[in-house]
């Protein structure tokens, strides 16, 4: 059992006018019945204590359909996941982390369940991001990392084509490609993204239920839509490439792989890579690790982040490790370009 503090919330406040409207009725009805159970018996379970902390502060309150059905699909495919048996189950270490996606799924239970439940078509779109895995029968990355552990010390790993991983290895030969080269319509929804823009969405519903259509955020008098303000944080372009932290059965599927690279040496390949494009490019600046997922509506930056290593929490479960290289002083052609690293082989194998 947990304890969540009691006192005025959003809601509560909000309800202050004499004629409060029938959702918001439905959260202070709700929202009263969870504080009863909590004093009659000294706490919650946590999945209630999730939703009461919710109840509080309805962040979704005032969101479009649109955005509602996007998170839907967004979180349902992070709380999944492929087991080594190639069957869908729940990512158990998401139940415990601070702001883990399983409690952002209990937020938005209760958000669809104030707008009258989820919808069967809802259902199926988050399922769709999950079927696609078993398209072609038994997901190919089942048989690729059978009896192989999930993740490796020190290692990445890159999913690609062989005809692409094979020179790779031998070679050294690298594609980088421009971040915004992967905003393009062509591309996979597991690979598309606003690399070079990211948009936090910092909630402002009790000033929308005010009847403000604006706030002042940072000295920026910004447009409240869908109960919160819109805050892009924009960088220049980079050069990137990406790889994953995980040997995950959901990647081959994901980039249309047919093969795996593990580069067993994570360290030293970035220092090859640095060393390489500093002696093709130039100056430069180059950042190499994990890549931290951000919730827009969830905003909890801890400490100073590099926007260049953030990504919209959709992609959270691809683990993603990254090395940005960004040259001083030059216009980054929007193509992507090759770099010549040596023979990856001492560090290196491909698993087909």
């Amino acid at each position: 059992m947990a304890r969540f503090p009691l006192g005025q919330t959003l809601v509560s406040s909000a309800l202050g006018g004499p004629e409060p409207t029938a959702v918001l009725d439905w959260y202070r009805t709700r929202l009263s019945e969870y504080e009863r159970i909590h004093k009659e018996r000294g706490g919650l379970p946590r999945s209630d204590l999730w939703r009461a902390q919710y109840l509080q502060h309805p962040y979704l309150l005032l969101c479009s359909e649109v955005e509602l059905r996007e998170r839907w699909v967004d979180v349902f495919a992070n709380t999944s996941t492929l087991t080594e048996e190639g069957k869908i189950g729940m990512d158990v270490g998401e139940l415990t982390k601070p702001g883990s996606m399983t409690e952002a799924f209990t937020h938005m239970l209760e958000a669809f369940a104030a707008r009258g439940g989820v919808e069967g078509d809802c259902v199926n779109m988050g399922t769709a991001e999950l079927s696609k895995y078993f398209a072609d029968g038994e997901p190919p990355g089942v048989a690729m990392f059978k009896d192989m552990p999930k993740r490796l010390n020190n290692s990445i790993v890159k999913f690609s084509r062989r005809e692409f991983l094979e020179p790779m290895l031998k070679e050294g030969r690298l594609r980088l490609a421009p971040a915004s080269y992967y905003a393009r319509g062509s591309h996979l929804k597991s690979v598309r993204d606003l690399e070079t823009e990211k948009k936090i969405r910092i909630p402002a519903v009790r000033e929308a239920l005010a009847g403000q259509t604006h706030v002042n955020y940072e000295g920026k008098n910004l447009p409240i839509e869908g109960g919160a303000i819109t805050l892009p944080i924009v960088v220049p372009d980079y050069f990137l490439f990406s790889s994953c932290l995980d040997l995950d059965q959901r990647m081959p599927t994901d980039f249309e792989a047919d093969a795996a690279l593990i580069i067993r040496d994570a360290e030293f390949f970035a220092r090859k890579v640095k060393k390489a494009f500093k002696k093709e490019f130039g100056q430069a600046n180059v950042y190499h690790g994990p890549v931290s997922y951000f919730d827009p509506f969830r905003w909890r930056p801890n400490g100073p982040l590099l926007p260049e290593m953030m990504k919209h929490f959709a992609f959270s479960y691809q683990k993603e490790h990254r090395i940005v290289l960004r040259p001083i002083g030059d216009a980054l052609e929007a193509e992507p370009k090759f770099l010549s690293i040596g023979s990856m082989e001492d560090y290196a194998e491909i698993v087909p």
